[in-house]
């Protein structure tokens, strides 16, 4: 609080422009899978994640390199198919 009077930080716009281009207010937009309650915003963010699992997930099996880019891949997969988990529970 004495940081804002005195100019010292910033103030974030009231609204933010979520992923399938709606202005909400601020509020409501988080960054937290659990808290987006808007279908299409959790659908976005479901199948963005889905759809670049699935693309590295594709290129796995025949992809030649070594055993530890395999891993890095297989866990990039998993980094994206969590989220994509959670965004698609209710």
């Amino acid at each position: 609080m004495p940081a804002a009077t005195f100019g010292a930080v910033g103030t974030l716009p009231a609204e933010a422009t979520t992923g399938c281009g709606l202005r909400v207010p601020r509020a409501s937009v988080s960054r937290y899978h659990e808290f987006v309650t808007c279908l299409p915003r959790r659908g976005h963010a479901r199948g963005g994640h889905q759809r670049l699992a699935d693309r590295l997930d594709h290129h796995l099996p025949g992809r030649p390199g070594t055993t530890a880019e395999r891993d890095r891949v297989g866990r990039a997969v998993a980094h994206h198919r969590d989220p994509a988990r959670r965004f698609a529970a209710p």
